[in-house]
């Protein structure tokens, strides 16, 4: 039987931000034995005229960003209030580091939402997903009766 909640390690890398105009950061995310990572947030203002409200993804071998470990992999500007972003990162390039950054530039005063890290595919299986004090996130697998023998 497969169930996503066993393919996928899913963290929160840096909890609920209240409205501001200074750059969020995450933690690190390691994607070592991963194939691939995608990055979930929730920005609660457009993009003003001038001012940009933009998420970004960096690859980095150092654990922060520091203008020369990292490199840009993609940053998308915020056109709608309240705009889910989900961008995935497949198959990093090894010679960028093994670290995933996500850096949340504020050019107009807006909250954001948990960002949260989705690993996928990974060497090890199944993934546990289940210490909320440990990634932030509850998880519970509901399994039909018929299904579960």
């Amino acid at each position: 039987m497969w169930m996503l909640s066993k393919e996928v390690q899913i963290t929160e890398v840096e909890g609920p931000t209240a409205a501001g105009t200074d750059a969020i950061e995450s933690t690190a995310i390691d994607i070592s034995n991963y194939d691939g990572c995608a990055i979930m947030t929730t920005v609660a203002k457009k993009t003003a005229t001038t001012n940009y409200n933009k998420v970004a993804v960096y690859q980095s071998s150092a654990t922060a960003l520091d203008d020369s470990t990292e490199t840009l992999l993609k940053e998308y500007t915020v056109t709608k209030d309240n705009l889910t972003v989900l961008l995935d990162v497949f198959r990093p390039r090894e010679e960028y580091g093994k670290y995933i950054i996500v850096k949340v530039t504020r050019g107009t005063s807006t909250a954001v939402g948990p960002i949260y890290a989705m690993r996928y595919a990974g060497r090890v299986k199944p993934v546990d997903n289940t210490d909320v004090a440990d990634n932030g996130i509850y998880s519970a697998a509901l399994i039909n009766q018929e299904d579960a023998s």
